[in-house]
């Protein structure tokens, strides 16, 4: 059982902490405990039919360590829902990545936004920016790319 907040619960399901402690409340999700924190921990496994997901075991804890503030996991979550086309939920997991600094999440968060439908160029480019003044070498490619672009 891996253990998980309601944050990272909606997170992961990409709806409102209110719409899951409606489903605590209908008991389609149970509540484990409260943490030292008070925060309310939930089980993933109750939580992972509502975000229409197959996760391996090591995705599974790799969850568990985004949840925790691990900034490289947070970054793999949103690679995973990048790859599954998915891109609110991996920009908003991205974007926590991001902010403490991660290059990867950076480049893999500026690629999000060319390749979501709504694509938004200047967010990426700020992003692969970002990613490359980190020393980040595909992201410096992705500006060279994108800057030659937008000059045609």
């Amino acid at each position: 059982m891996t253990p998980i907040t309601i944050e990272t619960a909606s997170l992961l399901c990409d709806v409102s902490t209110r719409t899951i402690r409606r489903r605590m409340d209908d008991g389609s999700i149970l509540k484990l405990f409260e943490d030292d924190r008070g925060r309310t921990m939930l089980s993933l496994d109750d939580v992972i039919p509502f975000a229409r997901l197959r996760l391996t075991d090591d995705e599974k804890l790799m969850v568990e360590e985004a949840d925790a503030g691990n900034a490289e996991a947070m970054g793999l979550v949103g690679s995973l829902f990048v790859g599954l086309r998915r891109y609110n939920i991996a920009k908003k997991w991205l974007e926590m990545a991001s902010k403490q600094g991660n290059a990867d999440a950076m480049q893999t968060l500026g690629r999000c936004y060319l390749e979501e439908p709504d694509q938004d160029e200047n967010l990426a480019l700020m992003w692969l920016a970002k990613a490359a003044s980190l020393g980040h070498s595909i992201a410096r490619q992705q500006v060279t790319g994108l800057a030659s672009r937008v000059r045609t």
